[in-house]
């Protein structure tokens, strides 16, 4: 969700992944964003991207996107586009 949120495409989701280590398919991320559409009752990415914004998930980062020697800001050392 997280790098949805952030603009990321289904190939750039994959590529990610890919320099994480984990394998995943573009079908794989593709079946998750139907899966996500569903429990968020929505239609679409856009409605998807707006319903998870006002449930604060886009200030959620994932513990295995944060790299070894990266630190947390808080709300007020940035702003949250």
């Amino acid at each position: 969700m997280f790098l949805v949120l952030n603009g990321y495409s289904q190939g750039d989701i994959v590529k990610t992944f890919r320099m994480l280590q984990e394998q995943i398919s573009q079908a794989a991320v593709k079946d998750v964003m139907r899966v996500l559409k569903i429990k968020f009752d929505v239609k679409n990415k856009e409605e998807l991207i707006k319903k998870a914004i006002k449930n604060g998930l886009h200030t959620h980062v994932p513990a295995k996107l944060i790299l070894q020697g990266s630190f947390i800001l808080r709300d007020h050392e940035f702003k949250i586009r």
